[in-house]
């Protein structure tokens, strides 16, 4: 549930193996060490980027994701989620804790992510960053889709990131 999927060769996952193996029995790094590294190896073609808030995270669905709640990630972008990764829901205010993607905001990042799914969208196809991070979603994965909703007036109904439980 909510793995994420890395295409390697035979021989690259052979490699691999063989030389982790050997760095555990010499000490030299841990199991969570190399699944840290094994994680941050994803190729990018296997993530749909919906943009970055203000330089310090950046927001992204995976493709074929096995997680069967709707939602995107967001992490760090300095160390590309080593030092934070979580996942936001799409059809509420929830997170999606599962995984190592288990990290939770600070009122003041609530905000910021609150303010950028309610963001106008550089994709012109889309009013808000939310619309296109759900059509992400719906078009990346196939297991469960978002359906928007709108007010009396048109108007998509976000769900109130500013809280988030």
């Amino acid at each position: 549930m909510g793995k994420k999927v890395i295409k390697l060769t035979e021989t690259e996952l052979k490699e691999i193996v063989s030389d982790t193996v050997s760095k555990i029995l010499e000490d030299t790094i841990s199991i969570g060490e190399f699944d840290n590294a094994v994680k941050n190896s994803a190729r990018l073609d296997e993530m749909a980027r919906v943009g970055f808030i203000g330089g310090e995270y950046e927001v992204y669905v995976w493709t074929d994701d096995a997680g069967y709640i709707p939602h995107v990630h967001v992490r760090d972008t300095n160390s590309k989620g080593k030092n934070f990764e979580t996942c936001i829901e799409l059809n509420t205010n929830r997170y999606f804790l599962h995984g190592g993607y288990d990290g939770t905001f600070s009122s003041k990042e609530r905000k910021a992510f609150a303010e950028f799914m309610e963001a106008p969208c550089k994709n012109k196809r889309y009013d808000t960053n939310y619309e296109y991070a759900v059509d992400m979603w719906n078009d990346n994965n196939s297991t469960a889709t978002v359906q928007i909703v709108r007010n009396k007036d048109g108007n998509v109904i976000i769900p109130n990131y500013r809280t988030i439980i």
